[in-house]
């Protein structure tokens, strides 16, 4: 978990075979950034190799975003935020 926090910045990682823990948070770190912007939602993804590790299309961020945007949403509601 320390290798993948020191290399959280490391937008330009080699591919590899298998993702790891360093690719789950970089993209989370960019899909984070991105649900604080208004929609409709740039995703940027140019040249942040994690997403590809991952098999992460365009469209499948955007569903995530989707889904975590309701989810903030519902527990908002919840707590009459």
């Amino acid at each position: 978990m320390s290798e993948a926090i020191g290399e959280q910045s490391d937008h330009g990682r080699r591919l590899r075979h298998e993702a790891d823990l360093t690719d789950i948070l970089i993209s989370s770190i960019v899909l984070a950034e991105a649900l604080r912007s208004p929609a409709p939602r740039k995703i940027a993804m140019e040249g942040i190799d994690a997403f590809q590790t991952l098999g992460l299309s365009e469209q499948d961020c955007t569903a995530i975003l989707t889904y975590a945007e309701y989810k903030v949403g519902s527990l908002n509601d919840a707590l009459g935020v």
